[in-house]
């Protein structure tokens, strides 16, 4: 079974550029979603393929780090709340993914 990532670092060095032009618009709103600023640089197309694929593999594999960094400070700031019995967010995330089903989905994500 394949994750996300591997689907889409198989588009980038196997895809057409339409496949990669999806992977630029994946990361732009994704990277939207960061708490840290994460600015995606579009390749020019008048770069040569192999150079327009490292650039988007890079940025895909840095978007992965920043994502799994900014996911496991919220996982651990989650369990600090629990311990603490700090309960004043249970509001906030009413409607929000049970953390079993969230852990579930960022293991398979990774």
């Amino acid at each position: 079974m394949f994750s996300l990532i591997d689907l889409l670092v198989l588009i980038i060095f196997y895809g057409h550029s339409f496949c990669q032009d999806l992977v630029l618009r994946f990361l732009k709103r994704a990277a939207s979603n960061l708490q840290q600023p994460f600015k995606v640089i579009v390749p020019s197309r008048k770069l040569p393929p192999h150079d327009r694929r490292r650039i988007l593999a890079k940025q895909l594999a840095d978007f992965v780090h920043i994502y799994n960094k900014e996911t496991d400070q919220m996982d651990l700031r989650r369990k600090m709340d629990q311990k603490l019995g700090n309960h004043s967010k249970d509001k906030e995330n009413q409607g929000a993914v049970k953390e079993e089903r969230f852990g579930q989905f960022t293991t398979i994500a990774r």
